[in-house]
């Protein structure tokens, strides 16, 4: 974030009266400028990989942790 959105974050974090949608809107417009929702994603495949990849190395026999694998699957297949 530049100084200007810097700014705008931390005046509406620092409010003590405020209007709930107003902030909610500002926000947003601010992260949506500045890509969180894609700096998000990009961390939550890290995540998931650097996870299965654990995974993979625990000593546990394939089938007991398959469940745990098509769960994580299914999560990250999710619209939220």
């Amino acid at each position: 974030a530049d100084d200007e959105h810097r700014t705008i974050i931390r005046e509406w974090l620092e409010a003590k009266t405020y209007d709930p949608a107003d902030k909610i809107r500002e926000m947003t417009a601010v992260y949506n400028k500045i890509g969180v929702g894609d700096i998000c994603l990009k961390k939550i495949d890290e995540f998931y990989t650097a996870g299965l990849r654990i995974l993979e190395e625990v000593n546990a026999p394939a089938e007991r942790k398959e469940l745990l694998i098509t769960f994580s699957r299914q999560l990250m297949k999710r619209n939220i």
